[in-house]
């Protein structure tokens, strides 16, 4: 799985793995939820309504992919992922620390983990995110109503 891509595949090189299953679990190792989506944005999916300025997380991935660099964790396909869990929070302005919970060469259907630290370094600016989603949901519920 090399992240070398032409420009049209851009979007592609930032996919998660197919058939894959994203999990995140919190500190006490409970599945808060999971997802199957190829292009799950983290940062949406974790800060987003987030309402403090850093968070804790376990992040868990498998795949059930027949294809042969998902047989089993690699060194490549780790790092790889790696590369995008840290494209993609930190893209969004984000500080991440990263660290592997699960040792290469396992099967690919069996989760591999990471703990993640998700720090936004501008608590203001996370605290306007905050107040923005709050703003737009209040007003959905007006105009739903």
């Amino acid at each position: 799985m090399a992240l070398v891509v032409s420009e049209g595949q851009i979007g592609r090189a930032y996919m998660w793995p197919p058939r894959c299953r994203i999990s995140f679990y919190n500190g006490r190792n409970k599945l808060l939820w999971s997802s199957s989506r190829r292009n799950l944005d983290l940062s949406d999916t974790l800060m987003l309504d987030w309402p403090h300025a850093s968070r804790r997380v376990t992040l868990g991935m498998s795949s059930q992919s027949r294809a042969a660099c998902w047989h089993a964790w690699t060194e490549e396909n780790v790092a790889n992922l790696e590369y995008v869990i840290r494209h993609d929070l930190t893209y969004d302005g984000y500080r991440l620390g990263l660290v592997r919970l699960t040792n290469v060469g396992i099967p690919c259907s069996d989760e591999f983990r990471w703990a993640l630290r998700i720090v936004d370094p501008i608590p203001e600016v996370h605290a306007f995110r905050v107040m923005a989603m709050n703003d737009r949901d209040e007003r959905l519920r007006t105009n739903s109503g």
